[in-house]
């Protein structure tokens, strides 16, 4: 259950759009709005599978959610 295998995780930017976008200090003291930055191994409470677009995943988070649909399928 990490986040390069939950439906919110977004490639290639590796954003949580799990909630709104954050307000964040910029460049010069301005303020600004962001997604939260995540890696693909981070896991949060919020997780939920379903990862969309497989494709794009780093080929680690691809392996680990290939298992468990195996492990998934064979119960």
């Amino acid at each position: 259950m990490h986040c390069g295998d939950c439906r919110f995780w977004r490639q290639p930017d590796n954003q949580c759009r799990r909630n709104a976008p954050l307000p964040m200090r910029g460049h010069e003291g301005t303020m600004d709005t962001a997604w939260p930055l995540v890696t693909a191994e981070d896991w949060c409470g919020e997780y939920q599978p379903g990862y969309i677009d497989r494709t794009s995943m780093p080929a680690e988070a691809r392996a680990r959610a290939q298992a468990g649909h195996k492990e998934r399928a064979q119960h």
